[in-house]
């Protein structure tokens, strides 16, 4: 599977659901 690269700031709650679910989902 392709590395998805996820920029994020520490204060955006959209960001750290989105790692969340990609993380979930097995994405590296």
């Amino acid at each position: 599977m392709a590395a998805v690269e996820i920029y994020t700031t520490p204060t955006c709650p959209y960001c750290h659901a989105a790692k969340a679910l990609l993380e979930d989902k097995g994405v590296d």
